[in-house]
């Protein structure tokens, strides 16, 4: 036996203990390939790292999620590392890579780096696969990172390690040496060498990168690890959250701990919207809060916490779906059930893991939370207390039937109640019964079953599936009064100061709290949801999407409809409403051509944020379902028909399509082929009676009532990504931009050749022609240039500039980012002369590293985003930044300016279908203030495809087209 010894490591001043491991020769490790890589969502490890002999901060690794990726692979998932100090650079650095467990094999697909390009590795990269004995090695060849390379994997060494304090068997120490030339044929070598053992997965690595003169040696050591079943902790890992305090309304459903459905103090407003978040996926229960950020749970595991000041995705990560009980927001942690039987502890910060525990069954409602303790009643019928700060079981005990309502808090008391009504009260501490009752099944003959709990004003109120609502003293149990509701009440009431509000099917109800005495009686039509109180205001929500309000003194009584996002969608109103963010949240769940989620939100702020304007909006509009996305950007002609581009694959060939769709559903709507293509066309815009399409390096005006199309004179034009050409004036005149050559001109309807080609003032540049408010077209290919479409005249032309986007244009300016010098600037240019007017230093956002992204303009606002993701706005009279956001992602499209609002996209991880990154963000022009977002399905891949066309925002979807306008309620 040898012994191998690291004796200790110093990391930012700490000395971190010891990792030990005992090698036993020519061993075979027992363990499968699955052990070594624990894949369950949510599991993070953290590291401490050193570059060459300096301390580079932490590394944090989390299972983001499930993941599709382009291989189809079942078992893959997202890897998420987020590095502190990346190699020393100064800055942090994510990098999302994307493994699956193939039969026995680990497999690697590719990552991508900060807002770079997804790199796949062709073929899949083996990480690990039998024998897992000392000597196994094989080899693998291909291409990364757009790089060839070759790497050989070989495990020196099968040992028994200490692992933070706990041993680990048959630990495997494997080296890997790669060797790979770069597009300028540099060539690097890296050689790793890492410690992974089984359940706990890698526990530390030592890199070697050489290229040329360069070396960095790259060190990192485990010093923490959380997944179900293993939490270890050791010297350098970052702090728990501190585990206490009072917990914040809106953080749990049901507002607070004792679910009393209140809001002290709240003003409600339904004048208008606050903001409204649109997500993927259905909804299982209502947001809850985390300061001015709201968290959302989705049918396949997703949680998502969204700042709805900015509408920035703070983080979101997928467990195992779907999520089980609605999370809580307590004692400085998110808790979370999840399908897998595991309750997860994340950092509301970040959505990492501060602990996981797997449970003998799935959590049954959601957790109440006190002096430290997370009581939770699991799906076995048993009732556990768990240490907030460590995730241990400190006492458990059963119920006599299913819990199925949330315990609820009453005063230093949790009150559990069963499906049958019996309650108990427990010492979070102990779990010791102070009381119990079982005088709800007692008085109903056991026909009736527990419909909710909540806790407030000293009593315990129990409703039922029946018509009877319990009080009980909370301090010894003893029953006050019954009452009975006009009808089914099945849900849990709200308790508002000496107030209960009661909805039944078809009523709402107010009683006195000390007596149960009916204070007033409103008739309703169904609502399943619980009743909430804003201050002196009730709100009931029915299902046929009705907003109900009443005053809580007199029952007065106002109603206001839940808008949908199109006219074909079926919309529900079930899932209970909630406050969060100074704002009443109306979840509904959309099962039409939209099929999604959204939060509407109205102002309800309490104290001094009453004073803070909010005017948010709803995005809506017509879904167009031509059977997939388009291949590139789309356009609106008459009547609102949207004309768009499609690929068409098959086995060993891809085509494409022209076609016109009406507005519709995925299979209603009525959809037409214009023209078949012989490869896929790059975009149509819609032009009088054609639809100007381009079709490898040919341009061609496609009839909308039959025919030929015609090919514009000249035949093949040097092409470049989406740029498109401008229809102009009536008749309209196709003015098509040849990247090389210039700008040509043609009759739209007829492909007879007008004028052109008109010669590039240089060779730099280019972008698509656009139409100006008088009806000229502006081109920025080479210089800026300003012509009359009709005839082809130039009206000016401004040489010594070089704009390197597709210009934009609003109130007598013209927009973009253009050569300064050395440098990139974002510059105005007066429409009139030509002439600069101001120029910012900007470094644009590119597409695959070479294409710049334009500016959009409006409203006096030009915006822009940065090579950083970051989204600017600009005074477009003066050139003075008004605000800026932080995007997770490069968009693939301009933003647009549009009636005082700015639109931006976000595409999605192209790579990764079983995602949430695909999002359209919408804010206030001229403040930021966050208005709107909608997560899309799929992700968008044609370059230009997001752009305003007539009055609407077209929208790329997995099976067609949105065209959206915000409405504010």
């Amino acid at each position: 036996m040898l012994a191998w010894t690291i004796a200790v490591l110093a990391v930012a001043g700490l000395t971190v203990p010891a990792v030990i491991a005992t090698e036993s020769a020519a061993r075979v490790a027992d363990p499968g390939v699955e052990r070594y890589a624990p894949t369950q969502p949510g599991s993070t490890s953290v590291f401490t790292t050193r570059t060459n002999g300096k301390d580079t901060g932490l590394e944090y690794e989390q299972v983001a999620g499930r993941a599709q990726v382009v291989s189809l692979t079942p078992n893959t998932v997202a890897i998420a590392d987020h590095f502190d100090d990346f190699v020393g650079s100064g800055s942090p650095l994510d990098v999302r890579t994307y493994e699956a467990l193939d039969g026995d094999r680990l497999l690697s697909f590719g990552s991508r780096s900060g807002t770079n390009e997804f790199q796949q590795s062709t073929p899949p990269e083996v990480l690990l696969q039998p024998p897992l004995s000392k000597g196994a090695s094989w080899t693998w060849h291909g291409k990364r990172q757009g790089r060839t390379g070759r790497t050989v994997t070989t495990i020196e060494e099968v040992a028994d390690r200490t692992v933070l304090g706990r041993g680990f068997d048959d630990c495997l120490r494997i080296r890997v040496t790669s060797h790979e030339a770069d597009a300028n044929n540099v060539a690097s070598t890296d050689v790793t060498e890492s410690w992974t053992c089984p359940d706990a997965g890698l526990v530390q690595t030592v890199e070697d990168f050489t290229q040329g003169t360069t070396t960095i040696h790259y060190e990192a050591n485990i010093v923490a690890v959380h997944r179900p079943g293993l939490n270890l902790r050791g010297p350098g890992a970052p702090p728990v959250p501190a585990t206490g305090g009072e917990a914040h309304l809106g953080q749990t459903d049901g507002i607070d701990a004792g679910k009393t459905w209140f809001v002290p103090g709240a003003k409600l407003s339904t004048s208008h919207l606050a903001w409204s978040i649109s997500r993927t996926l259905d909804a299982l229960y209502q947001p809850i809060a985390n300061g001015n950020d709201v968290i959302t749970a989705e049918d396949d595991g997703t949680i998502a916490e969204i700042d709805v000041r900015t509408g920035q995705v703070v983080w979101q990560v997928g467990l195992t779906g779907p999520i089980v009980a609605s999370p809580t927001a307590a004692g400085g942690l998110l808790l979370v059930g999840d399908s897998s039987k595991t309750l997860w502890a994340l950092d509301p910060a970040t959505g990492r893991t501060v602990w996981a525990i797997r449970l003998p069954d799935v959590v049954a409602a959601t957790p109440a939370v006190l002096d430290g303790i997370a009581v939770v009643a699991t799906d076995d019928r048993a009732v556990r207390g768990i240490e907030l700060s460590t995730g241990r079981q400190v006492w458990s005990g059963s119920t006599s039937a299913l819990v199925v309502s949330p315990p609820v808090v009453a005063g230093d008391l949790v009150v559990v109640g069963d499906q049958d009504g019996n309650l108990r009260a427990l010492r979070p501490r102990d779990g010791s019964t102070a009381w119990s009752s079982s005088s709800f099944p007692l008085l109903t003959s056991g026909t009736s079953l527990l419909g909710g709990l909540s806790a407030g004003g000293g009593l315990v109120l129990a409703a039922t599936d029946g018509a009877a609502v319990f009080a009980f003293d909370a301090s010894n149990g003893r029953l006050e009064w019954r009452s009975l509701a006009p009808g089914t009440i099945d849900r849990p009431v709200a308790i508002a100061g000496d107030r209960v509000v009661v909805a039944a099917d078809n009523s709402v109800v107010a009683l006195d709290l000390r007596t149960g005495a009916r204070v007033w009686r409103r008739d309703t039509d169904t609502s399943f949801a619980p009743p909430i109180v804003l201050g002196d205001t009730a709100a009931v929500l029915q299902t046929n999407n009705l907003l109900l309000t009443f005053a809580l003194a007199d029952g007065t009584e106002s109603k206001m409809r839940i808008g949908a996002p199109s006219r074909q969608t079926d919309q529900d109103t079930q899932l209970p409403m909630t406050w969060a963010a100074g704002s009443l949240i109306v979840p509904t769940h959309n099962v039409g051509p939209w099929p999604f989620s959204i939060y509407q939100a109205f102002p309800a702020p309490v104290g001094s944020a009453a004073a803070q304007p909010a005017r948010g909006v709803r995005l809506a509009g017509d879904f167009y379902g031509p059977g997939g996305p388009p291949s590139g950007p789309s356009s609106l002609g008459e009547g609102r028909m949207l004309e768009a581009p499609m690929a068409v694959f098959s086995e060993n060939s891809a085509s494409g399509k022209i076609v016109e769709s009406h507005p519709g559903g995925p299979d209603t709507s009525p959809t037409r082929v214009l023209f078949h293509t012989t490869s896929i066309p790059g975009y149509a815009v819609a032009a009088g009676d054609r639809v100007i399409t381009q079709v490898g390096s040919e341009v061609l005006g496609v009839p909308l009532r039959g025919g030929k199309p015609w090919v514009a004179q000249g035949g093949r034009i040097a092409v470049a990504p989406a740029v498109v050409p401008a229809a102009a004036g009536h008749p309209p005149v196709a003015v098509i931009a040849d990247v090389q050559e210039g700008l040509t001109g043609v009759d739209a309807s007829t492909g007879a050749h007008l004028w052109g080609p008109i010669a590039k003032p240089a060779a730099g540049g280019f972008g698509s022609p656009i139409v100006l408010p008088d009806g000229t077209v502006a081109w920025g290919g080479g210089g800026v240039t300003v012509l009359d479409p009709a005839s082809g005249r130039i009206l000016r032309q401004n040489t010594k500039v070089s704009p390197v986007t597709t210009l934009a244009t609003d109130a007598g300016g013209l927009y973009a980012v253009a050569f300064a010098g050395s440098d990139f600037a974002l510059a105005r240019f007066d429409a009139t002369t030509l002439q600069p007017v101001w120029a910012n230093k900007f470094s644009p956002a590119t597409i695959g590293g070479a294409l710049p992204i334009g500016p959009g303009a409006g409203d006096g606002i030009v915006a822009a985003v940065d090579s950083k993701a970051a989204l600017h706005a600009f005074d477009g009279a003066t050139g003075k930044e008004l605000w800026s956001l932080q995007l997770r992602m490069i968009p693939n499209s301009a933003p647009v300016v549009w009636q005082g609002r700015v639109y931006v996209e976000e595409p999605g991880f192209g790579e990764d279908i079983d995602q949430h990154e695909h999002r359209i963000t919408v804010l206030d022009a001229h403040t930021g203030a966050f208005e709107a977002s909608w997560a899309i399905p799929g992700a968008n891949y044609s370059l230009g495809a997001f752009s305003q066309s007539r009055d609407r925002v077209l929208v790329s979807l997995p099976t067609g087209v949105g065209a959206i306008a915000p409405e504010q309620r």
